[in-house]
């Protein structure tokens, strides 16, 4: 286990590497990305010194807003963003060192998000949230017990977002459920936010191995985004992983969104050839608010996770 989680871990550290290039790329309006470990014992999960947290806003010279904690006591955590076209991929990767002395352990947290806001300059179109899909490609690699968690999604949202950047702090937050604190949703927005057109959510999956998967948007509403030349829309999406020591979970393989495949290739061409890039300053909660928030969940699941390892 020890040999393949630090062979995982060389393998992401020559990725990140070359994903700190600033070549030519089409920049993103925001992106951030956090990471952050916490330590457990029997009492329950308390914040390591390693968090930090990376940010860059109206294309900044920092593409890819790498946040990166790496620590031979508790293991690794990094995420961040890249783009080859229209949107950003995110990547996010999860060590967790075996805790000593015994009974206790390592428990790494990475979030990864970015939003891009378009301007439309073409003829009148419809806009469908089933235009898109995202794939998740992620290996798992732990002990035999699910400790680990994968969530993704991403979202279309109207013009609303981007006139009101109030409005769009409502989609930074995960969701969670019932009174835990452990993420649950990409999104603790609903299709009763405003703003939102349609929104595509994994869930939380807790698997080892390697795994490949696509994920469609649910509509709001009708989910149809109606665009005049001028009108502007945003595409938020959202990368969580999250494993418990010993293990890693490796999502640098990507989260990437595209066109839906029953999308004609003639109508790709003609959405892609019709968008530019426009500003969008979400409210973006203060740093500290997101590291203690981070640690926070990653300490709620790992308590959650060990109860039931110690129930079973």
């Amino acid at each position: 286990m020890a040999a393949l989680a630090a062979g995982a871990a060389m393998a992401v550290m020559a990725a990140a590497s070359g994903a700190q290039a600033t070549g030519p790329v089409t920049s993103w309006s925001y992106a951030e990305s956090h990471v952050g470990f916490c330590q457990f014992n029997p009492e329950g999960c308390t914040p390591a010194h390693v968090s930090t947290t990376n940010s860059v806003t109206d294309q900044g010279h920092d593409y890819n807003a790498l946040a990166d904690a790496n620590n031979a006591t508790h293991g690794r955590a990094l995420g961040w963003v890249s783009n080859d076209g229209l949107l950003p991929d995110l990547h996010a990767f999860a060590l967790a060192q075996n805790g000593i002395p015994a009974h206790q352990g390592n428990f790494a947290v990475t979030l990864v998000e970015a939003a891009q806001a378009f301007t439309w300059n073409g003829p009148a179109i419809d806009l469908h949230a089933d235009d898109l899909q995202a794939t998740i490609h992620y290996i798992g690699n732990n002990n035999g017990t699910p400790a680990n968690s994968i969530i993704a999604g991403f979202a279309l949202l109207d013009s609303s977002v981007i006139s009101d950047p109030s409005l769009g702090a409502a989609w930074f937050d995960l969701g969670h459920g019932g009174s835990s604190l452990a993420p649950t949703s990409a999104f603790s927005a609903t299709c009763s936010t405003p703003g939102a057109v349609g929104i595509a959510d994994s869930g939380a999956s807790h698997l080892s191995g390697e795994h490949s998967s696509t994920l469609g948007a649910t509509d709001c509403g009708d989910g149809l985004l109606h665009l005049e030349s001028g009108d502007q829309f945003v595409i938020w999406e959202k990368l969580w992983v999250d494993q418990g020591s010993p293990g890693a979970i490796d999502a640098t393989h990507t989260f990437s969104l595209s066109f839906a495949d029953d999308v004609p290739p003639e109508t790709q061409q003609l959405v892609a050839s019709n968008l530019s890039v426009a500003s969008f300053r979400p409210s973006i909660p203060e740093p500290g608010t997101w590291a203690l928030m981070i640690v926070g969940f990653g300490a709620a699941g790992s308590a959650l996770r060990r109860r039931r390892a110690h129930a079973a």
